[in-house]
């Protein structure tokens, strides 16, 4: 500890800020990471758990400006709730160039192999850590976990979002149910929220809220917004 003061010279309280607000940060990823998917086997297991530290912990170090926020376990598991099951150890100690080309001249008859290399359990790790920061940061899920910024005042992006979804989109899909909302004077963008932060994870079964990544990544691939258009209109139905 005393090196941290050192190093950090006349901003020594900088450091010890940014020391104590990573290590809350720390307690907030374990606590949630503890409570992620209470019901599957899976995520009771150490090694899953250990992963999900490291790659949230990674995330948050690597973007520190957004750092880590309560949720993102969430959006990480579903990741490796459907990627996980595919891998597995693979015969190969050590891959090479000339190894995996020669696999590719014939993929019918080397499948296995060209299997084994893309799904190799021992980068697993990597791979779901990759998938995570592109959905993220190049999809824009990030932005709908900034925080209010009241000194700045600055609108959170979900709130614009859902607000967009309730009073633009939502009248020209369905208009009596909007005259509806209207009449309520409800603030329903709180449930709208839930299911655009977490692409529907909370709300639906695991297997149905896979085969809607699927479709919104899908939808994404063909129309590279980096806003996860589809997902406004999968919200209204």
């Amino acid at each position: 500890m005393g090196g941290l003061v050192n190093n950090e010279g006349k901003k020594g309280s900088e450091g010890w800020d940014s020391f104590f607000n990573q290590s809350e940060i720390i307690k907030l990823i374990n606590l949630d990471v503890e409570r992620t998917m209470p019901n599957e086997k899976l995520f009771q297991e150490s090694y899953i758990r250990e992963m999900e530290n490291t790659i949230l912990r990674l995330f948050a170090k690597k973007y520190k400006e957004l750092s880590y926020k309560q949720g993102m376990n969430e959006v990480l598991s579903l990741l490796i709730y459907a990627i996980y099951p595919y891998y597995v150890k693979s015969p190969i100690d050590k891959y090479t160039d000339e190894i995996v080309e020669k696999w590719v001249k014939d993929p019918v008859t080397n499948f296995k192999e060209i299997y084994h290399f893309f799904h190799d359990e021992n980068e697993l790790e990597n791979d779901i850590y990759y998938m995570m920061e592109n959905l993220m940061m190049k999809l824009g899920l990030a932005k709908f976990f900034e925080v209010e910024n009241k000194e700045k005042n600055i609108t959170p992006y979900l709130v614009i979002r859902t607000e967009n979804i309730i009073t633009k989109k939502l009248p020209q899909q369905d208009k009596l149910m909007y005259t509806h909302f209207k009449a309520q004077n409800l603030d329903h963008s709180m449930i709208f929220q839930r299911w655009l932060k977490y692409l529907f994870k909370r709300e639906l079964p695991l297997k149905n809220v896979c085969q809607i990544w699927d479709n919104l990544f899908a939808n994404e691939a063909e129309n590279p917004t980096g806003e996860l258009i589809c997902l406004d209109y999968m919200t209204l139905y």
